[in-house]
């Protein structure tokens, strides 16, 4: 399947990223953390190509 977006994985390998979280005193647990809250409040754990969208 075709997804032209990074994951989220990808983009918390990004040093640039990193620099922010860095600055902001988190990790990149911390946004996997609010992440994962976040899908399952809005119960959004369709994988990649689903109508819901990507959150992974």
């Amino acid at each position: 399947m075709y997804c032209p977006e990074p994951t989220v994985e990808e983009l918390l390998r990004d040093p640039v990223a990193h620099a922010v979280m860095r600055r902001d005193g988190l990790t990149p647990d911390d946004v996997r953390q609010v992440i994962h809250e976040t899908k399952l409040r809005l119960g959004r754990f369709q994988p990649c190509g689903t109508a819901a969208g990507r959150l992974n």
